[in-house]
């Protein structure tokens, strides 16, 4: 029985001479439990109320500043969480800031409480968006005055119309801050990876045998120096005879730059060369090893143009204490553009010149060092822009989907890319899956990225866009490339076309193979050299890339699958509501994609079905050919035999083990007597 205080209806709040911001604040209050309370801020708490919330995060913790003069200024909140990186954080903060700029340009006054509501709904748009640039700043140190001997002795001594001689303080040098150890460990994957790309693109590339003195911290590489025809035409008599370079990459690489070693000659030009591109290295840390070494070969004759004495002693003076120089990670995200204007900020010695900001410390000389370049020497020759080719390489964002094809098989191949890749994504919001076809590649000599494809969802409209950043697949990488997807997942990989190098030739096969899918090996025929080439795609494999410092962690979701895991069983078993002894899932001839039965193909297709030549097992998840009766890798049966009945002569045909409901148990009792 409800009391009369439960009955009755809650009391509407009265004023009683408060102002409109504490009226607010005490509803926020009573709707949240406040941790700190103060004149200006709130501390508290709450959970996402999407029961769909993707990312793990189970309480948003926040202070919100309400101002004294509110609510003709407007309120802003700082996110607490420590499990959220701070771009993500700013972008919260400034959707939250955006919310309540909105009700009041609309002339429309929205409560905190209202307000803090309106966040909780859009907290997951505000974590999609890209991270927002953070730029750390640091406080320079207190200049150190050193003690005059007048200060030290004893003050009574000092006559009072004398004051002690002050020494003018040598600046102190900026503070570095040590990489942590998700740092370490990200750029020690980095190089690896790198190292093995460099290795198996570069012919004739290999580690050079550590010299006597050499750093323990270091590794160097013999790389064969082949820039184009039309680069080398262009060089001097110093650098034409050059064959090779020693690359200096190490083991803390990219928290700390490569340099690189010309072999073979001392010349003023090679000096300058070294010591431009050391520079260059130290100060763009968005480019591969690939990358600088191509810009490398394109910029050789502008970075050898200016030969100056000071560089040359400046270039001298840092291989002493090369070994011994500690790099900055800077805290914040850089574009190119960004990357561009701060080169060419920078002052050509590599210095800062403001010392509250901590940036990248260059190859360049020490402060310690020589004398740097005169205000009255002319600056050295502009950098050349790298080639187009370095620009379509480093387009690729640093975090994205990688698409993987484990278990290919190549024969007679030597590389295998993407010419047209067509694909199904299902919806970020409901879950519906659709088609994103004909990712083509606008070049297929490079690693350039293929056209924005955008598709529309079939069930709530939104806008779904894909892009892909190829990689070359061979023996040695089966890693198709990286696709840049938004408000879309992937979840199959359609047939699509792929263009072949062969190995006999090298000769491109630019035909290329048409509508290769699983489960399919296609052969081909080189034009040049008559050699076959096959390929047989096993199954793909879906990769979440990025660091985790720029990234947020996804909640797992264990009921929901976006590919299929070999050795670990299909949803429901592959169970449908069509056929609930069916324990198996069918990829069909006429569109090549995958439904559980010939019912579910039909309600989400425009076309009837076609015989299914292939099967996923609901045990294994393991593709195979049809077959009728069960599973070749894991022995799932598929039909069961000891069912006890007749079932046409192909169950249970011994009469004592039969079913007492099968009539075929009593029939023909005692007819062999007769």
């Amino acid at each position: 029985m409800a009391t009369e205080q439960e009955l009755s209806a809650k009391p509407p709040i009265q004023a009683n001479g408060r102002s409109q911001r504490q009226i607010e604040i005490d509803q926020l209050k009573r709707r949240y439990k406040v941790t700190e309370n103060s004149d200006q801020s709130l501390r508290f708490a709450f959970p996402p109320s999407d029961p769909d919330f993707p990312y793990e995060i189970s309480n948003l913790q926040l202070r919100l500043y309400v101002p004294e003069n509110y609510p003709q200024s407007l309120p802003h909140i700082s996110v607490l969480n420590t499990n959220i990186p701070l771009g993500y954080s700013l972008n919260i903060e400034k959707g939250f800031t955006a919310i309540l700029t909105k009700a009041k340009e609309q002339n429309y006054h929205l409560p905190l409480l209202r307000a803090i509501a309106n966040l909780d709904r859009r907290l997951e748009e505000f974590l999609k968006l890209p991270p927002s640039t953070v730029i750390k700043v640091q406080k320079p140190p207190d200049p150190v005055v050193a003690p005059s001997n007048q200060a030290q002795q004893n003050p009574e001594s000092v006559p009072k119309n004398e004051q002690p001689a002050s020494s003018m303080p040598e600046p102190a040098p900026t503070p570095k801050r040590e990489a942590s150890h998700t740092e370490k460990l990200a750029a020690q994957a980095l190089r690896q990876r790198e190292i093995r790309l460099l290795l198996s693109r570069i012919k004739n590339a290999r580690i050079a045998e550590k010299q006597p003195g050499s750093s323990s911290n270091e590794e160097w590489y013999i790389i064969p120096l082949q820039p184009p025809p039309h680069i080398r035409s262009r060089l001097s008599s110093a650098l034409a005879d050059i064959k090779t370079i020693r690359l200096c990459v190490p083991y803390a690489y990219n928290l700390e730059p490569p340099r690189i070693n010309i072999l073979g000659s001392s010349s003023p030009e090679t000096k300058t060369a070294e010591y431009k591109f050391n520079q260059k290295a130290g100060n763009t840390r968005n480019m591969s090893l690939l990358a600088l070494l191509n810009y490398f070969y394109e910029s050789l004759p502008e970075l050898a143009l200016t030969s100056d004495s000071n560089i040359s002693e400046e270039h001298n003076s840092d291989d002493d204490h090369d070994q011994n120089s500690k790099y900055i990670v800077l805290d914040w995200l850089e574009d190119d553009d960004e990357t561009d204007d701060s080169e060419d900020n920078n002052n050509d010695d590599g210095s800062v010149t403001d010392g509250t900001f901590s940036d990248i410390e260059s190859d360049g000389p020490s402060e310690s060092g020589s004398a740097a370049l005169s205000d009255t020497e002319e600056p050295p020759a502009p950098q050349a822009e790298p080639p187009q080719e370095l620009h379509d390489e480093i387009a690729r964002p640093s975090g994205g989907v990688a698409l993987d094809l484990p278990g290919i098989k190549l024969t007679g191949i030597a590389i295998l890319q993407y010419s047209s890749l067509n694909l199904v994504v299902r919806c970020r919001r409901c879950k519906t899956t659709t088609d994103i076809e004909k990712l083509h590649s606008t070049n297929p000599q490079t690693k350039s990225p293929s056209v924005l494809r955008t598709a529309t969802c079939p069930q709530c409209s939104l806008v779904l866009s894909a892009r892909f950043y190829p990689e070359f697949v061979h023996e040695h990488s089966n890693r198709l490339g990286y696709l840049e997807l938004e408000n879309c997942s992937v979840v199959d990989l359609l047939p699509s076309n792929y263009i072949c190098t062969c190995m006999e030739c090298s000769e491109m096969y630019t035909s290329g193979i048409k509508g290769l899918y699983i489960g399919q090996p296609r052969t081909v025929v080189c034009r040049s050299c008559h050699a076959k080439m096959s390929v047989s795609l096993n199954g793909f494999k879906v990769v979440i890339q990025g660091p985790e410092d720029i990234t947020l962690k996804l909640k797992k979701k264990e009921k929901e699958n976006l590919h299929l895991v070999a050795g670990s069983p299909l949803p429901q078993k592959g169970v449908c509501k069509h056929y609930r002894r069916s324990t198996r899932w069918f990829r069909f001839s006429c569109c090549k994609r995958v439904f559980p039965c010939d019912r579910c193909h039909n309600e989400k297709t425009d076309h009837m079905n076609e015989f299914a030549t292939r099967m996923i097992c609901g045990a294994c998840s393991i593709e195979q050919p049809f077959r009728q009766d069960y599973c070749i890798h894991c022995k799932h049966q598929f039909v069961k035999k000891n069912s006890g009945f007749w079932e046409g002569g192909k169950g249970t045909r011994d009469k004592t083990a039969m079913s007492r409901r099968d009539p075929r148990k009593y029939k023909r009792i005692g007819s062999s007597n007769k």
